[in-house]
């Protein structure tokens, strides 16, 4: 069974009282999805859609050129802010892994 960010009232507190030790709020916050290279544009759309401020974006291919590693920065008021990016990147398809 896949868990996935948030599935329990429990594991959403854990989640922010982790990002609220290591990050300071308001500030810039980082995030590194890799992902099929032509999910690319949904992942932005989901992104786009959160109202977050996208500060910064960095795209790196695979050597092959069937991945894709991008990193994004935002500026985030908020733990939950955060939680809400990594629920938006979540739901598209072709997203290996958010980090």
């Amino acid at each position: 069974m896949e868990r996935r960010m948030g599935a329990s009232a429990e594991d959403r507190e854990r989640m922010l009282s982790l990002l609220e030790a290591n990050h300071s709020f308001p500030g810039t916050y980082a995030l590194r999805v890799v992902l099929e290279e032509g999910a690319r544009a949904e992942l932005m759309a989901a992104v786009e859609a959160t109202g977050l401020t996208l500060r910064e974006s960095h795209s790196k291919p695979s050597r092959t050129g069937k991945w894709a590693s991008i990193r994004l920065e935002f500026e985030v008021q908020s733990a939950e802010e955060v939680l809400t990016l990594y629920a938006a990147v979540g739901t598209v398809d072709g997203v290996v892994t958010s980090l």
